[in-house]
């Protein structure tokens, strides 16, 4: 661990660990991705916002799910290889699930 202009940075030297993920009903696959991301809400019940990040923080998408939406598809293409982080937020609850989304070619 170093610290870098008063904020701490975190050890990026171990090895990132992807998979399908399936919690709170709500699949997410594949993953890794090469174009579409795919969210299945089938189910679930509530409403969900959705958020993509970059790893510097930057917000690249956000999307409103109704309580009546089964799945929701998400293009990856015109991001660049890498890893995003995925947070799930059901509005009942204000939950937030947090996920390493990993792009590849």
């Amino acid at each position: 661990n170093f610290f870098t202009q008063g904020f701490h940075q975190p050890d990026t030297s171990a090895a990132l660990s992807v998979e399908n993920i399936s919690v709170e009903n709500i699949s997410i696959y594949p993953n890794p991705v090469l174009d579409n991301l795919m969210i299945d809400f089938a189910d679930a019940h509530g409403n969900y916002f959705i958020h993509i990040y970059d790893m510097q923080g930057q917000l690249l998408r956000s999307e409103n799910i109704s309580a009546h939406q089964q799945q929701l598809k998400i293009s990856f293409r015109e991001f660049a290889d890498g890893i995003y982080l995925l947070n799930i937020i059901n509005t009942a609850s204000n939950t937030i699930n947090s996920y390493k989304i990993n792009k590849t070619k």
